[in-house]
């Protein structure tokens, strides 16, 4: 009965000692370097996937324990000038919207520069994942401070990645681009029915580039025909889709575009590439009749026929190119999870730059290297409206 006594006193002493040891190694775990303090933690900012919503939802401990991916949404605008930190007790492999960036090593503080993530990437928020064991637990993301002076950055991870973990689902988009396809088939199949020779020559660079006036081609095709109206509404599908593809990768691009929809049907996309397709054909004939207004006034009205038929022959090359382009890439699911409307603006700048070039020099009669009225026509019709739609875009 005397050693009861003593076997408490020894547990009152020991239990507390044992207990902030094992809370100072819990501390140490969830504790930042040395050379960091804490500013925020994502404890309670883990998200999981949800097939049922098609959208990322905040982690449920009962429901989502068995889930071997969490993400976190990064705000890089308002944590400028700290430090993402990321560690995980097992072995677990780091993800950047949806792209594999590298390997976290079991225990080790994985540390990420802010500003050289923004500077990266480019965007306000970053979707951060973790792949590797079950649920949230061991796993950890601080925003911290760095104490002191600033030490040189750690590396910045690349933008392009391996392996993409986001599910993969269809979108409308890619049912769109398929019975585009078709319709765009059989309108240039009536093209070719209709005069085979005249569809080879206005998709051909030779036939661009020809300057001879023997066998012009705006002789055998003269704008306002039943062929160039045919091809001209072709030439607006092609526009109307890549106009649709833009939409559908930045929202908030065309905006101002009221009666366009949300497009999240394919019914809904059809109505607005109907819309639009209206639209660029009525657009392109309006610039028709700017050029014949424009060449009269300058006695340029023998050329304006010729120049037309070079516009929208280059025109179809160029946008049919891009339109390739974009197909594949509905193809290969590579519209969910990159946004590449950024990089249409600069081909298209480069673009109309060249055209405005070989439209003088191919028009330009011989022997003349300075025709100030055909700059001044190419200006009013090319350049003026490119400016005009470049700062509706941006």
């Amino acid at each position: 009965m005397k050693s009861i006594p003593f076997i408490i006193f020894w547990a009152f002493l020991v239990l507390p000692i044992a207990s902030d040891t094992l809370l100072a190694r819990g501390l140490d775990k969830t504790a930042p370097p040395d050379n960091f303090f804490a500013v925020y933690n994502f404890e309670n900012d883990w998200l999981v996937y949800s097939t049922k919503y098609k959208s990322y939802v905040p982690f449920s401990p009962y429901l989502d324990e068995n889930s071997r991916s969490v993400s976190l949404n990064v705000d890089l605008v308002r944590n400028r000038k700290y430090y993402l930190l990321i560690r995980s007790e097992d072995e677990a492999y780091l993800f950047i919207e949806g792209t594999l960036q590298r390997k976290i090593e079991k225990d080790h503080w994985l540390e990420l520069n802010v500003d050289s993530l923004h500077k990266v990437f480019g965007k306000e928020e970053l979707l951060i994942s973790m792949f590797g064991s079950s649920g949230v637990s061991g796993k950890m993301a601080l925003i911290c401070n760095k104490k002191g002076i600033e030490t040189k950055d750690i590396g910045v991870l690349g933008a392009s990645g391996l392996i993409n973990i986001r599910p993969i689902f269809k979108t409308p988009f890619e049912n769109f681009s398929v019975l585009f396809s078709i319709l765009l088939l059989f309108t240039c199949g009536l093209l070719y029915n209709i005069n085979p020779a005249n569809f080879l020559r206005l998709l051909s660079f030779s036939d661009y580039f020809s300057k001879s006036e023997r066998d012009q081609l705006a002789k055998l095709t003269k704008p306002g025909s039943q062929y160039v109206v045919i091809f001209v509404a072709a030439l607006s599908m092609i526009m109307s889709y890549l106009f649709i593809f833009l939409k559908t990768s930045n929202p908030n691009l065309f905006e101002w575009f009221l009666f366009l929809s949300n497009s999240s049907t394919i019914l809904l996309l059809f109505r607005d590439f109907g819309v639009l397709s209206i639209v660029f054909f009525v657009a392109i004939n309006l610039k028709y009749f700017l050029m014949v207004l424009v060449a009269n006034m300058l006695n340029l009205d023998k050329i304006m026929d010729v120049l037309f038929i070079k516009i929208i022959q280059s025109s179809f090359i160029f946008h049919g190119f891009l339109y390739l382009v974009v197909l594949v890439m509905s193809m290969n699911y590579l519209l969910t999870t990159v946004s590449v409307s950024q990089f249409f603006v600069i081909p298209l700048m480069i673009f109309y730059f060249i055209r405005f070039l070989t439209l003088y020099v191919i028009i330009n009669p011989p022997g003349r290297f300075i025709n100030l009225y055909l700059f001044s026509y190419l200006c009013v019709v090319e350049v003026i409206p490119l400016i005009i739609g470049m700062k509706f875009v941006l």
